[in-house]
């Protein structure tokens, strides 16, 4: 599909700066061979910049401990696109003097000159001396990228590493075509060391927390610092509401200090936090530090054994999930896992959330908060006023004639499916159906059977063994005795709480629902001590002939309409087979393919490998006679199977691998949900 993406008019004036960004929203109605219709939408951005990069470095980089340094390219939609450029480091020249924060926005135009300025505001910035883009630019280093091979720029750490501290601004270029402009990004950061004794760039006040957690008996490290001779710094440490540390600093004119707090061992796990006050110049420095004094948790490590990504509607499964600690032993725990269908996700996303520990809610800060500023006088007033009671208006209630479930009395109509051939006297009742009529002469509800277990004994007229290849030859294939499937739960397993044995093993025993979808599955395992380690693996069932039926919702009398049901062919080789449909009274349980259907119950089909093919039969609804009982709720049944030289195997008298997968449903008059059988 092509389209011409229309923007603005290329004479009109630009609004801004910035270039104009258009977002057009794509839609698309898929039907497929059955008839079933889905819809998709997609957001396209366009503008004039094709390629956008962008650079991710954090604003203080340690020199002594390079972080990674990551450049993404993407087009005007967000999608990742390969790019080729330049990278350029350039080194900025600050002033030479510290200069105080603003209190109050950059004047637009200035009224002094510089030199008066200074001198009577030596501490603060004349126009936009303090802003970074305006300072003097050196070029120390130039390379080359690829994202197409990484996002991770690795060469750049050991040039980054040997430069000095200071202020610096990487910019990255990549040219997208010989018209168009080239794509550009920068970013500015500061590099420090550790180990330096004077600060990266003036500063009146300079502190830096060099981790957020240490172990006990470790000490926590800062840097602190300031550009003005003389600088009284106030340094607190703190734990468990116990001061550990309080003194001044006295620092020298631009000097950088590592201060290192030891954090004795019978401190135990706690909150550290550290505070530094400085009051310099009518400006107040407060900074606040916290740092998580624990022991690095060991996390488990979380293994299963003969997991297959792929199973059988319905089919027993056996896994055995392995618990080790780091060091390879066998882990003393304990077990939380379930399987449930992927599609709930769409719904709400599903996981399992890592051990979390309860935090203090109010963290330590200095009490003073000490400010240099005037404050004016508030009237306050309670303007809340009590008005009067206003009852809710009851409107007069509309007669909707029984439509949505309005004035009507709720029904229900039980209805019983006939097994295999027996007769009325044996029905069972597995199907229920809600109807909804004004009268109420109807049978009472009950509540739907269990699914019968994977090991019960085959159905009357069934049998494991398989017939001769002459006897399915001549004998036209006879699907009735085909069982539709009716497991649809969503949750295959939730088992908590599960022990693991001395090898740390913990077996899980299932049985998979008859749905065919894909399966997630979750487990969290724990021990003792607070280690644990989650897992997380996807599964398919699957069967290798799949029927998808896609009937109406519902009928009416005199309707004549088609019943297409979509088969799919999950192998890599071709099938040929035959494709039954079977219509039963709801109500009765008689066969209506006489009555109903106006075609050929029987419809032969060939698949090729990995593709799908449709098939339809033709009905008609009758009207009811005088003195008839009505058709309310037609069941009806899909059943597919492959001819004898697909399904047989080499070995007789051996049960086939299931190739058939019948669905069956219930519609029903005049317009209720369907419900599956």
């Amino acid at each position: 599909m092509k389209f011409i993406a229309k923007g603005e008019d290329a004479s009109q004036q630009k609004r801004g700066p910035w270039e104009p960004g258009y977002v057009f929203e794509v839609t698309a109605d898929v039907t497929d061979a059955a008839g079933e219709t889905r819809t998709g939408q997609q957001q396209v951005s366009i503008g004039k910049e094709a390629l956008t990069l962008r650079l991710e470095l954090p604003e203080l980089l340690n020199r002594e401990k390079m972080p990674p340094v990551r450049l993404f390219s993407t087009n005007a939609t967000g999608e990742a696109q390969p790019a080729r450029g330049t990278l350029r480091l350039y080194r900025l020249t600050p002033p030479a003097r510290a200069l105080r924060p603003r209190t109050w926005e950059r004047p637009e135009r200035e009224a002094l000159s510089p030199e008066e300025f200074k001198r009577l505001f030596p501490l603060d910035a004349y126009a936009r001396e303090d802003n970074d883009s305006t300072w003097a630019r050196t070029l120390v280093l130039t390379q080359d990228f690829d994202t197409e091979k990484s996002t991770l720029l690795p060469l750049l750490a050991t040039p980054l590493a040997q430069q000095a501290p200071g202020r610096y601004l990487l910019e990255a270029t990549a040219s997208t075509d010989a018209t168009a402009q080239p794509a550009k990004t920068e970013r500015r950061f500061t590099l420090y060391a550790p180990s330096a004794k004077t600060l990266p760039v003036p500063a009146p006040d300079w502190f830096v927390a060099l981790q957020d957690s240490v172990a006990p008996g470790q000490p926590a490290r800062f840097l602190v610092g300031s550009s003005e001779a003389g600088a009284r710094v106030l340094l607190e440490a703190e734990a468990k509401g116990e001061s550990l540390r309080r003194e001044w600093l006295t620092l020298a004119a631009g000097e950088q200090r590592l201060i290192e707090i030891p954090v004795p061992a019978s401190l135990g796990e706690t909150q550290l936090y550290v505070h530094t006050t400085q009051v310099r110049d009518n400006r107040l420095y407060t900074h606040t530090a916290p740092v998580q004094v624990a022991t690095p948790p060991a996390p488990l490590v979380l293994s299963i054994a003969t997991f297959r990504d792929k199973l059988q509607p319905g089919q027993r499964e056996t896994w055995r999930v392995t618990i080790r600690q780091t060091d390879g032993k066998p882990a003393d725990a304990e077990l939380l896992a379930t399987l449930y269908d992927q599609s709930l996700d769409a719904f709400r996303p599903h996981s399992f959330r890592e051990l979390e520990f309860p935090k203090p809610y109010h963290p330590a800060a200095l009490a003073w908060q000490g400010r240099f500023d005037t404050q004016e006088s508030n009237e306050l007033m309670n303007q809340t006023v009590a008005g009067p009671n206003v009852r809710d208006i009851a409107y007069p209630h509309i007669n909707m004639w029984g439509f949505d479930g309005e004035d009507g009395d709720k029904v229900y109509m039980m209805v019983e499916s006939v097994k295999g051939n027996t007769d009325l006297a044996g029905m069972a009742a597995d199907e229920v159906v809600v109807a909804q009529r004004s009268s109420s002469n109807m049978a009472k509800m009950r509540v739907p059977p269990p699914p019968p277990p994977p090991s019960a004994p085959p159905a009357p007229g069934m049998s494991d063994d398989l017939p001769d290849m002459d006897e399915l030859r001549d004998k036209p294939a006879n699907l009735s005795g085909v069982q539709a499937r009716k497991d649809f739960r969503e949750t295959a397993f939730w088992m908590p709480e599960l022990r693991t044995n001395a090898q740390g093993e913990t077996v899980l025993e299932f049985q998979m629902p008859e749905a065919v979808t894909r399966w997630q599955l979750l487990a969290l395992a724990h021990d003792q001590q607070l280690h644990s380690d989650l897992l997380r693996r996807e599964l398919v069932t699957q069967k290798q002939l799949q029927v998808t039926p896609n009937a109406p919702r519902f009928f009416r009398e005199g309707d004549q309409l088609r019943l297409t049901a979509k088969l799919s062919n999950l192998t890599d080789q071709p099938m040929q087979g035959t494709a039954q449909l079977f219509l039963l009274d709801a109500r009765t349980q008689q066969p209506l393919e006489g009555t109903i259907l106006k075609s050929a119950a029987n419809l032969p089909f060939d698949l090729k490998a990995n593709q799908s093919s449709a098939l339809a039969w033709n009905l008609a609804i009758p009207e009811t006679a005088e003195g008839q009982v009505p058709l309310e709720a037609i069941t009806y049944r899909v059943v597919a199977q492959t001819t004898a030289r697909n399904r047989l195997s080499a070995k007789p008298k051996k049960r086939p691998r299931p190739l058939c997968t019948p669905m069956g449903r219930k519609i029903r008059c005049p317009c209720y949900p369907t419900d599956c059988s």
